[in-house]
């Protein structure tokens, strides 16, 4: 993710990746935040402008949402640029110590963007002498031996009365009203601002209130329904219910097919413009997409997205370097290990020139964009990048066909989906009502009822938007598709976080990786591949330059968690050896792991059961790691609680 790209541990649910820099507008819900070179505004293409006065004109937008999503943008904004290397005070802990409590969820949702909090505070004398999450809480009046830069203002109903309290205690504290910054920006809301408020759930909830609807309030929700699925530009559902909404003959129905036939016009038109593009590179780039869930067991046929993979030649052996996104993506763009140096300081956003990919393609003349939403953005501020900030997958697709459909030259897109396959595997269509879980909640909470079924959901979605739009976007230039990581869903054998997996690379590094376009005839590569190496596979197979890597092992790394749930579950369960960094080898034949305390696993590709340490042909792969790679780990890895 998370756009560019995610997470600390996304395994912690964890994202702080907004640049100091970012110039944040807000616009009226539904609209696309566009900027290009130094974050200047621009107007919507002409296709986006003529769909919006479509919809607008047969009064189909939906203005009356806020995503969540957004919320959580801004909120991550704020904590990444006041936050940072500060020593941080969190005020209100939250009645009885209660896990919900706005503290509670700063502490564990934002783990790696407050790991400057060093206390709380509460003016209740009961709460005073205790702790939360194993952060003292201090009274008020304490306040001044602490040393503290800024205060988080951690209550939506106290916050007046916590600012006259540190006027009087610290006076010289700098503060953080986390609703009030949100009001600044437009956004008054009666809730507690992390309640998973997602218009995917939304979509599910209205569809659910249309099917149970008395007969004479289905028109109405009907409507509603397919306001809800052109505001995204999932058109392939929107034109479900429109179909619907006609057959019926409800009131206004005409008006309705007068509109669905205007947005196939629409579209057509995009189509055709695009059918005689030629030269363009398009990204695809789908977070924590699983290589379990694509490849299947009968070769070439492919369990989602099988129209994108049909042609291309698919890499069915490739993996992350880390098990989550922030740390597997430095190593894609920039091709240095994870380790090489602490992501979580301040390398959330890199330069242009740091990706030999990009940099390249600009040299080449091409235009560089980048469908993101603002806080999974991974390139700096930069005249030659021109920005989408989006959130929905099919609102990328969209814009991102309109935008090729309008421009002379060719075009590198690189356009990033961090929500539908990532937890909280929330998508455009739910058979069940879905559960927002973080996966912070994998291995703590029990998923199995739901999960698994949801994870379904989210791939047919995904597979049927992809379908959906392949028409729609250009066909003569090259597309890559692939996954920066795999993750664990459910495991129904043992209940346990992410580290314990460290071995099992399905559910840890192996993902999907394909490239088509004209001169690539389909394949299956099985050769061992890294992500270290995404730069070089594509450009071998777009401009012939390189070759193809040929490894004998690849190597991953595991950073320390900092998810306080992580790590007393690991104490409570004897694993506290896979909490504080990892190193992981893989062959074609074995899968070596040593932890920072020096812990060694050996397993036979495909049998995890027996950890061949102790044998000679487990030492001997060992050694064999040993005296090809530096196995040590970084200072930065040592935490302190």
């Amino acid at each position: 993710m998370q756009l560019l790209w995610k997470d600390q541990k996304r395994s912690e649910d964890i994202v702080n990746v907004l640049s100091t820099v970012f110039l944040k507008r807000i616009l009226p819900d539904g609209f696309p935040r566009v900027y290009i070179g130094k974050w200047e505004e621009k107007t919507l293409n002409s296709y986006e402008a003529r769909y919006d006065s479509i919809i607008k004109e047969h009064d189909l937008t939906r203005n009356d949402f806020i995503d969540s999503t957004k919320i959580h943008n801004i909120i991550l904004e704020l904590f990444q640029k006041k936050c940072l290397k500060k020593k941080i005070a969190l005020w209100g802990a939250g009645y009885n110590n209660s896990m919900t409590s706005h503290a509670a969820v700063l502490l564990t949702k934002y783990a790696t963007c407050l790991q400057g909090v060093v206390c709380l505070i509460d003016s209740c004398k009961e709460l005073q002498g205790k702790d939360l999450l194993g952060y003292p809480i201090i009274a008020p009046e304490q306040l001044k031996d602490w040393d503290i830069d800024l205060v988080i203002i951690s209550s939506r109903s106290s916050a007046e009365s916590i600012k006259q309290s540190l006027h009087q205690f610290g006076p010289d504290c700098a503060s953080l009203d986390l609703y009030q910054e949100l009001r600044d920006q437009g956004i008054d809301i009666h809730y507690n601002f992390y309640e998973e408020r997602s218009f995917y759930s939304e979509l599910y909830d209205v569809r659910v209130a249309y099917e149970n609807a008395k007969e004479e309030e289905k028109a109405a929700l009907l409507w509603k329904l397919i306001a809800s699925y052109l505001k995204i530009k999932d058109f392939y559902y929107a034109f479900v219910y429109m179909d619907r909404y006609i057959e019926k003959q409800y009131d206004r129905y005409e008006e309705i097919r007068q509109t669905k036939e205007q947005i196939q016009e629409l579209i057509l038109e995009v189509q055709k413009k695009n059918e005689k593009r030629k030269g363009d590179i398009t990204i695809h780039y789908i977070d924590a997409l699983r290589a379990v869930d694509v490849l299947g067991e009968k070769k070439d046929t492919y369990q989602v997205l099988n129209e994108y993979l049909k042609d291309s030649v698919v890499f069915t052996d490739i993996h992350s370097t880390a098990p989550t996104t922030y740390e597997s993506m430095y190593a894609t763009i920039t091709e240095h290990m994870p380790y090489t140096e602490n992501v979580y300081e301040d390398r959330f956003i890199l330069g242009l020139d740091e990706c030999d990919l990009l940099k390249k393609a600009y040299e080449k003349g091409y235009s560089i964009r980048l469908y993101s939403s603002a806080e999974w953005r991974i390139f700096k501020e930069d005249e030659r990048i021109h920005y989408v900030d989006q959130i929905h997958l099919t609102d990328k697709l969209w814009t991102m066909a309109c935008e090729m459909a309008e421009t002379k030259e060719a075009t590198f897109n690189y356009a990033y989906y961090p929500w539908e396959l990532h937890f909280p595997l929330l998508c455009g269509y739910h058979t069940k009502e879905p559960v927002a879980m973080g996966f912070k909640d994998v291995g703590i909470k029990d998923m199995s009822g739901f999960i698994e079924g949801q994870l379904q959901d989210c791939l047919h979605y995904v597979d049927q938007e992809f379908a959906f739009y392949a028409k729609i976007l250009p066909q003569n230039g090259y597309t890559v598709l692939f996954s920066d990581h795999s993750q664990i869903v459910y495991d129904p054998e043992k209940c346990v976080p992410f580290y314990c997996y460290a071995a099992d690379n399905d559910r840890s590094t192996h993902c999907i990786m394909a490239i088509k376009g004209p001169g690539i005839v389909h394949k299956e590569d099985d050769s061992l591949q890294s992500l270290l190496d995404f730069n070089k596979l594509v450009e071998h197979y777009v401009w012939n330059e390189g070759k193809v890597p040929e490894n004998e092992m690849i190597h991953y790394q595991y950073y320390s968690t900092h998810n306080k749930q992580f790590r007393d579950v690991a104490k409570q369960k004897g694993l506290e050896d896979y909490i504080d960094g990892i190193q992981g080898f893989r062959s074609k034949e074995y899968v070596y792991c040593v932890t920072k305390t020096g812990k060694e696993e050996v397993y036979r590709i495909g049998d995890l059961k027996y950890n061949l340490i102790q044998t000679k042909e487990g030492k001997r792969f060992a050694e064999k790691v040993k005296s090809q790679y530096d196995i040590s780990f970084p200072k930065f890895l040592e935490m302190h609680y």
